[in-house]
């Protein structure tokens, strides 16, 4: 009974547990790049006083959703799944990643972009004035990810970190 009991509560453990497989993708990008700063667990501090608002990041993500040709990784590189920062042409977590590149370039502070994903998709979650946007590749619109029209599985740990926790929409 004791065994049956010790092997329910570490199920339930399991299942309560908020941290999150890396995805695959994400893992090895960083064993190939490991200074990528999607990789990085610090990064310094923006410097800039950004003066951004809602609709400076949807003009954004819809420039880079334009500027940026989708193309799976199977047909560019033959491979199954690879990430990396797109340069004209990449998947969706390609263009998650350039996005991010891009901010932090403008003078985002890494701490306020993450890495998150569905089962099949991959998005970039900016955090704003206080709440968190989805800029996906897949539409032109900035949704709050409490409002989100994906069913995310899994975000970077804010911060910066190479830790990824499991998403609960509350």
């Amino acid at each position: 009974m004791k065994t049956m009991l010790t092997l329910l509560a570490s199920v339930w453990l399991a299942a309560c547990s908020t941290t999150a497989h890396v995805p695959y993708g994400y893992k090895e990008m960083c064993q190939r790049e490991p200074s990528h700063v999607a990789c990085q667990e610090k990064v310094a501090a923006s410097k800039m006083d950004l003066k951004w608002n809602y609709n400076d990041l949807h003009a954004f993500n819809s420039e880079m959703n334009k500027s940026i040709k989708y193309i799976t990784d199977k047909k560019k590189y033959q491979s199954r799944e690879l990430w990396t920062t797109a340069s004209g042409e990449g998947d969706c977590e390609d263009i998650a990643l350039a996005k991010m590149s891009k901010l932090l370039e403008i003078g985002f502070a890494q701490k306020d972009l993450r890495m998150a994903v569905t089962r099949t998709h991959a998005v970039l979650v900016v955090r704003l004035d206080g709440d968190d946007y989805i800029l996906d590749n897949a539409t032109a619109y900035v949704w709050p990810i409490r409002m989100a029209k994906i069913e995310l599985v899994s975000i970077q740990k804010q911060g910066g970190s190479s830790e990824w926790v499991r998403y609960r929409n509350n």
